[in-house]
């Protein structure tokens, strides 16, 4: 059940492209599929693609900005909103001997709602009103969170959602082992760079994402990160260039 301040971001706000990554498939998306899955308005499963109404609306002119610098740029949402066991799952997985958990310091883990300490480390039942907010603090469950790319749609291949083709991305990582030789019709994009070594690179444009990337996508993610800041969008996690937060302007 989504929150009740939860709006769907909807493909005709966005002249008919959708702006989320909906997909649910493969090993990355385990937690989704287990924990993020809801029906859309249409009742297909997909992953959440929900913000308030103050974010959605400030998104819409995010992409306007960036069309008055290229009218052939289009934002891509990969991840919005979590419901708390989606984000419990990425935080706390289970030893391998199958006896307590691991939890990765580097996800964003409950809180006391009334002291804001952390808490230890290990699986809580969400449905019991005294853990059910513990995951509020939360960015990716508040509603105002997301990690977001853009892209070119005369450069990038196109799917049947009219959206860049996720589908054949290229992890970026892959680059230094295989360099070109990836298979053919696939790419190299930012969207699949999501890497915290990589931020500096395209929040400054570098010479080496743009021997990897090309011009293009570089100065993609230039326009819409800066389109993205004017509209009231905060980079909450620096080491992440892909994320954001809405806090309003």
């Amino acid at each position: 059940m989504l929150p009740p301040e939860a709006v769907h971001i909807d493909p005709k706000d966005f002249d008919g492209v959708d702006p989320c990554l909906r997909d649910t498939s493969g090993p990355v998306n385990k937690c989704a599929r287990r924990w993020g899955v809801i029906r859309s308005p249409g009742g297909e499963p997909e992953r959440p693609c929900v913000l308030t109404k103050g974010a959605l609306e400030s998104l819409k002119r995010v992409r306007k900005r960036m069309k008055e610098q290229n009218p052939n740029l289009e934002i891509m949402v990969i991840s919005s909103y979590r419901p708390p066991g989606h984000q419990q799952c990425l935080w706390a997985k289970r030893n391998p001997d199958g006896e307590g958990y691991q939890c990765n310091g580097a996800v964003c883990g409950p809180r006391d709602p009334k002291t804001r300490k952390r808490m230890p480390c290990r699986r809580y039942d969400l449905t019991n009103p005294r853990y059910a907010h513990i995951f509020d603090n939360c960015p990716h469950v508040n509603l105002q969170t997301i990690d977001v790319s853009a892209y070119d749609k005369t450069q990038a291949p196109i799917n049947e959602r009219n959206q860049m083709d996720m589908t054949i991305i290229e992890d970026c990582r892959r680059f230094k082992k295989v360099g070109r030789k990836i298979p053919k019709g696939h790419i190299y994009h930012p969207s699949c760079c999501r890497f915290t070594n990589w931020t500096s690179d395209f929040r400054a444009g570098s010479a080496r994402a743009r021997k990897i990337f090309g011009d293009g996508p570089v100065d993609a993610q230039l326009i819409m990160i800066k389109a993205l800041r004017k509209e009231g969008w905060v980079d909450t996690v620096p080491q992440e260039w892909w994320h954001f937060t809405y806090r309003g302007k």
